[in-house]
């Protein structure tokens, strides 16, 4: 799909009020700007693409409860996706992140490696990360804090 049929399908999702977008295998590089108009999405599945990043005017869709991303080439997540403040399932599984923003944590969903239909949390599994590590994404939500809080407190005392 190009990014002239994707402008054309965020349109007419506008004016129909649409509170669902599928656009998974599509072969998708990028999404456009435009996806911010969307203020009445709840859901947006977006995997099984070539995504590499999510524009930061994704951040505007403040109605989103469920974001599906994965099956992409996401290296990193922007910082704005910690005001998606409806969001209970963020699926960014099997994609190339390396390190997670710990704005995340402010979405205030549980940290989770293995995705689970229907449950909510942010989904990690298949993920190169560092940053956390995998041996701490995988023991939960509490242990990234605590994580993310060693890293502040050791660039605090040196």
């Amino acid at each position: 799909m190009e990014l002239r049929e994707i402008k054309d399908l965020i349109i007419k999702a506008k004016e129909s009020n649409a509170t669902m977008l599928d656009l998974s295998c599509q072969k998708l590089t990028s999404l456009p700007p435009e996806i911010s108009k969307l203020e009445n999405l709840k859901t947006l599945c977006m995997s099984c693409n070539k995504l590499i990043s999510l524009p930061p005017e994704i951040s505007k869709l403040e109605n989103l409860t469920e974001l599906e991303m994965s099956e992409n080439q996401l290296t990193s997540l922007p910082p704005e996706i910690s005001k998606l403040k409806n969001l209970t399932s963020l699926n960014i599984s099997c994609n190339q992140l390396t390190s997670l923003p710990p704005k995340i944590l402010e979405l205030g969903l549980d940290i989770k490696w293995k995705y689970q239909f229907l449950q909510e949390g942010i989904f990690l599994e298949g993920n190169p990360l560092e940053n956390p590590p995998i041996e701490i994404v995988k023991k939960g939500r509490e242990d990234v804090i605590n994580y993310f809080k060693f890293l502040e407190y050791g660039k605090s005392n040196h």
